[in-house]
């Protein structure tokens, strides 16, 4: 690694960090593996109590007391890359105060990482208090990381003119994709041989369209008397669980998991022959381009990132049927290939922009 990267000081990464397995928590994970081999110095603190265990991961206790006792006995001097939401997705004011008050004293070097691509329609929804802790927070970082270009424009109309913002994306090289293809075998004996397998992943609740989904493999399955099982992979951060039992009641075709290891969501979408995701906000789509990394073609809704992926109206349900249709009997795909190269590539080159961006001598 080139001198320019170098992080003479301590870095830590703060945010989610699986389980869950969700996008900002899989983010963390491989930044910090990134990061890790070349900096010893780099810690990484969660709220994520069942995280894995290692003398560099941290648990956070949440609330005043839990930052007040971080900031003060941990952050002195170091680069803190946050990925918490308390001090601008979700202002919070006992955290956003200590973290203002605290900051220099302890001369912290506080860079903020935006994940949620809902945050600027959430923004104008905002009451006074909210929007003044989210200006507070904008006057205090240090620099401010978008995951896509419409958070970049917001933050940047936003947020004061000597504040440097920088786009970057979710995705990063990632350990996990060079695993072994074949399913564990505790995965085999839950998922029955089919002729077809689609993928999705997501939560039990509505905005994460499992409901679309299963009606259009229900609906191929009656229509074309087809062996199409639908697996979906739920993170446990939110759910409904009255919304998961109506779905998997009488349906011995489909499958769910909960807090799926990251590696073994890779082997089942290795394993699948669609990935669809339904959502209808995306900040990036982390999960559509391991999907293609994967080897598996994706059926997604126009958002977030949609290069290599054939693309459905959310609102349109005979449409996702017929797309999903096409993907699954008439390879009516996109070259995979191309993409998987693409999509390679900008991850190491999101990796060196996130470096240079963090670098504490900069």
């Amino acid at each position: 690694m080139s001198s320019r990267h170098d992080t003479s000081d301590s870095l830590i990464i703060l945010g989610p960090y699986p389980p869950p397995y969700g996008g900002v928590a899989i983010f963390n994970k491989n930044l910090f593996e990134a990061i890790r081999g070349e900096h010893s110095n780099t810690e990484l603190w969660t709220n994520a109590e069942l995280c894995e265990e290692d003398q560099h991961i941290n648990f956070l206790k949440s609330g005043l007391i839990g930052n007040i006792k971080f900031l003060l006995n941990h952050a002195a001097t170091k680069t803190i890359l946050d990925s918490t939401v308390s001090s601008a997705e979700y202002p919070n004011f006992k955290s956003v105060l200590v973290w203002v008050i605290l900051k220099p004293f302890l001369k912290f070097k506080w860079i903020k990482i935006i994940h949620d691509g809902t945050l600027p329609a959430r923004y104008q929804t905002f009451g006074f208090f909210q929007k003044f802790l989210l200006r507070l927070s904008l006057r205090s970082y240090d620099r401010v990381l978008t995951v896509n270009q419409t958070l970049f424009n917001w933050a940047k109309h936003l947020s004061p003119s000597k504040l440097d913002i920088h786009k970057i994306t979710s995705l990063l090289p990632s350990k996990d994709l060079d695993i072994e293809t074949e399913l564990p075998q505790s995965i085999q004996d839950t998922l029955p041989t089919c002729d077809k397998r689609v993928c999705t992943m997501g939560a039990f609740i509505n905005n994460y369209g499992f409901k679309q989904i299963m009606n259009a493999v229900e609906n191929l399955r009656n229509q074309h008397d087809l062996d199409i099982h639908l697996v979906m992979i739920a993170g446990g951060f939110i759910k409904d669980s009255d919304y998961r039992n109506d779905l998997l009641r009488g349906r011995d075709w489909a499958h769910a998991f909960t807090d799926l290891p990251h590696p073994q969501t890779l082997q089942v979408l290795k394993a699948s022959d669609v990935f669809v995701r339904a959502t209808t906000e995306e900040s990036y789509g982390l999960c559509k381009v391991e999907s293609i990394l994967c080897g598996t073609p994706v059926l997604a809704t126009n958002t977030g990132e949609t290069r290599g992926m054939s693309l459905y109206d959310p609102h349109d349900a005979n449409q996702l049927q017929t797309q999903l249709y096409k993907i699954l009997y008439e390879q009516h795909n996109p070259d995979l290939k191309s993409f998987q190269e693409i999509f390679k590539r900008e991850a190491q080159q999101n990796l060196q922009s996130i470096l240079s961006v963090i670098s504490i001598n900069s």
